[in-house]
């Protein structure tokens, strides 16, 4: 989940409508805009800081609240930073949708991370923790 957004906020910053809307002109540019780079980094590291705040805030939650809950609190949170990154031409309101994304997909990928370790034999633990970490690793 992680890796495919962090190839498509890439694949975003390249496309003249996003550079229109939160870049500049850029003459010297082949396509005629530019970004930030200030802008860039910010938009992929926030992301970054909401999956630490989720992941460290999933431990309490799912000790009151449960699991599924904890997945259904991820999933409207997810809903709501996309339809705020959608809805925008504020990058200020960007960074905010970012940062909430980041914290769903901390909830998701701590949540799913207790599943394994609670569904599985104890013997079959460490390579079902390894197998999930293959899946949500970046592959370039």
């Amino acid at each position: 989940m992680t890796g495919l957004d962090y190839g498509l906020t890439g694949s975003f910053m390249a496309m003249v409508g996003f550079l229109k809307v939160f870049g500049y002109a850029a003459p010297n540019s082949p396509i005629g805009w530019n970004i930030s780079t200030v802008v860039q980094q910010l938009i992929t590291s926030l992301m970054v800081i909401g999956g630490i705040i989720g992941s460290l805030a999933q431990g309490p939650f799912s000790t009151y609240l449960g699991r599924r809950r904890g997945m259904q609190i991820a999933a409207v949170t997810c809903i709501t930073a996309g339809g705020i990154m959608i809805g925008t031409t504020s990058v200020g309101a960007l960074y905010v949708g970012r940062v909430i994304l980041g914290i769903s997909n901390g909830i998701f990928i701590t949540t799913a991370q207790m599943y394994i370790v609670e569904s599985l034999p104890a013997n079959l633990r460490g390579v079902g923790l390894g197998l999930y970490a293959m899946s949500i690793i970046p592959v370039p």
